[in-house]
């Protein structure tokens, strides 16, 4: 589990392990001959009392996708006996983690190996010893929930050729229904055994709302996530690991820290993180307060400047707002010089020659927050000076490349607006009715409904275009009703029209794709849905349209047309036991949902005859029962019968 902390402060004549808030009492002999304190956590004998974190239900992730993972090692010990806990690199020298990994542990016992992948390997990832450790002052426990629960290791010695993984600077970039990325290196179920090899799980994001109802201390420090049903999770062995969100560019954004649980991949208890957009300010503050000469990645001066290789990406980071890298460039004839920069973060580029001049500078004209200098120049040495805009500052990357004919300057640019002028991300993965991506719920006997996007053109070259392409398993029920031009001129628009006609009732999803030439978003991608409905329905589809039912109520409704489902909420004020039983002679489903979507129980027959019967004992809250034809092909009638 990931409640080392904790498991620290209720060390009393009895021991209490809050294991994910599952209460475990043990008694002192047993602390005293089979448990061991690691760096403030117990590590005890048993499976059953483990307070390590793991991931379960993921897969091994591709070798070297992420060169930031690092994994905390005891000093002394090989990385797969002493793999204790996960961070990540956010800074060359600076590592993000948990506190309730390293509270009560010096810097002289903890060793950080960056970029690792296979545990049993020698050559695997860069081992760095820690000249420090920052835990968050207020980091402490609340109603049984870890809070402020993050740490900062120092490195001895900065990694600059290492890529760092950026923080999250937004709200929105964490919203409930969000996809998140969970990786470590522990156990693949909650009495199972470490993995080596670094494996890696996809979950979403749950609310906070949904989350509290299962941990009551939660509050804006922390993110929850999961998926429904439970077998997904971070636990034994993953504490401090980040949990990561799309940066919308093919790269990563650190999100979270993986916390604390109740137990590992659960139904209905979502794994709980700290929530690093919380903590930004508070974490760019120690770094930059730490941050001297001596520790900067690239010079200040031309005096002082890096010499990059021609056609090689040179790695950077701006380590303060103020802070200013400079590369030397030499050139050995008249060429054209290409000089482009990469990433999340928003820089400047400024090209000077010997003498101290100007050339020229760019901020995004490679697709902010990215500059491009393409210039003409002579034989002789010249100087790259990067700088941050405004207040940013952090890891950048810079391609040099010269060719000896003179290049077209400028690059295409693609943007896309939805409905309203709303603009949608490259690589959205959430459909949005304000954008018109969510094409809400359309009759299957009254028409269709459209959405006309706004392909944009802010680049300085003339955008090519190929055609709006659907996939997915809901695909057929949408069609690209009109399409794309192959090109769109510098600071034009073309509109291209998607409409959603559904011939099945239920919930359609597909993918939209446009291939273009602009070099950082090709294929633009984002997420349609829709959700077909029948006219004669007499029941809510999904749980926004779902029918209120009481308790207890018999409910007469039917299956209109094959693949229909009827969804009935149901609202208990205090804890009870309840029945849920279809009646009549029509072949039925039933499923049983938390108020978060977690599933609590599903029956196919174990009522008279071909009916579903769900007896469960429930806490107060909001829940939904899902009716569904057993084979999905029946229609007719049937009725719902909720007893207490």
């Amino acid at each position: 589990m990931k409640l080392q902390g904790l498991v620290r402060r209720l060390l009393t004549s009895t021991l209490h392990l809050h294991l994910r808030h599952r209460l475990i009492i043990l008694g002192l002999a047993l602390m005293a001959s089979n448990a061991t304190p690691v760096g403030g956590r117990l590590m005890a004998a048993s499976s059953t009392t483990s307070t390590l974190p793991k991931i379960v239900g993921g897969h091994s992730a591709p070798k070297g996708a992420y060169p930031w993972m690092s994994a905390l090692v005891l000093r002394g010990q090989t990385p797969i006996k002493g793999q204790f806990c996960g961070g990540a690199l956010i800074h060359p020298q600076w590592v993000l983690s948990a506190a309730h990994c390293v509270e009560d542990m010096s810097a002289s016992s903890v060793d950080v190996l960056v970029g690792g992948y296979d545990l049993q390997s020698s050559s695997d990832g860069t081992r760095v010893s820690v000249s420090q450790i920052i835990i968050h002052p207020r980091f402490s426990t609340v109603k049984g929930a870890l809070v402020n629960d993050f740490a900062l290791l120092k490195l001895s010695k900065p990694l600059t050729g290492v890529p760092v993984l950026s923080l999250v600077d937004a709200v929105g970039q964490v919203a409930p229904g969000t996809p998140v990325k969970g990786m470590g290196w522990g156990t693949t179920s909650e009495a199972g055994r470490q993995s080596a090899i670094l494996l890696e799980v996809d979950m979403n994001l749950v609310s906070l709302a949904d989350a509290s109802q299962v941990y009551p201390g939660l509050s804006q420090a922390h993110l929850a996530a999961g998926v429904p049903g439970g077998g997904r999770d971070t636990c034994q062995g993953d504490s401090g690991g980040p949990l990561v969100v799309s940066d919308g560019r093919g790269g990563w954004r650190h999100a979270g820290t993986v916390s604390f649980g109740d137990g590992c991949g659960r139904d209905g208890t979502p794994g709980i993180y700290g929530n690093t957009i919380n903590y930004r300010s508070w974490i760019l503050q120690q770094i930059e307060t730490s941050v001297s000469v001596a520790t900067d990645d690239h010079g200040n001066t031309a005096a002082t400047a890096t010499a990059v290789a021609w056609n090689a990406p040179t790695r950077g980071v701006l380590e303060t707002t103020s802070d200013q890298d400079w590369f030397r460039l030499e050139a050995s004839g008249s060429v054209t010089l290409n000089l482009v920069s990469s990433g999340t973060n928003d820089v400047q580029g400024t090209l000077i020659n010997a003498s101290g001049a100007v050339l020229a500078q760019d901020n995004s004209s490679a697709g902010a927050p990215n500059f491009l200098i393409v210039t003409n120049v002579a034989a002789g040495t010249y100087f790259l000076k990067v700088t941050g805009t405004g207040l940013s500052k952090g890891a950048y990357t810079v391609l040099s490349k010269w060719t000896a004919a003179p290049v077209t300057i400028g690059a295409p640019e693609i943007g896309l607006l939805g409905l309203n002028s709303t603009p949608i991300t490259d690589g959205a993965l959430i459909a949005k009715t304000t954008d018109g991506t969510d094409f809400g719920e359309v009759d299957l006997s009254n028409g269709s409904r459209s959405t006309s996007f706004s392909v944009r053109n802010t680049g300085k070259a003339t955008l090519t275009l190929g055609t709006v392409q659907l996939s997915g398993s809901g695909a057929a029920q949408f069609r690209v009703t009109t399409q794309v031009p192959s090109t769109v001129a510098v600071g034009r628009s073309a509109a291209f029209q998607i409409t959603y006609d559904p011939t099945t009732v239920g919930r359609h999803q597909a993918s939209v794709s446009l291939s273009n030439n602009d070099a950082n978003e090709s294929p633009y991608d984002f997420v349609i849905v829709g959700s077909g409905t029948s006219s004669t329905d007499d029941v809510g589809n999904t749980p926004a349209t779902a029918t209120r039912v009481a308790v207890p109520s018999t409910t007469p409704a039917r299956l209109d047309v094959a693949q229909d489902q009827d969804v009935f909420r149901f609202v208990l004020s205090q804890a009870a036991t309840v029945s849920l039983t279809s009646t009549g002679s029509l072949n039925t489903r039933g499923t049983l949902w938390d108020a978060i979507g977690q599933t609590v129980a599903e029956d196919d027959d174990l009522g008279v005859g071909s009916n579903f019967r769900i007896r469960r004992k429930l806490s107060a809250g909001t829940y939904y029962i899902f009716v569904r034809g057993s084979s999905g092909t029946e229609t007719g009638a049937y009725g719902l019968q909720i007893t207490q």
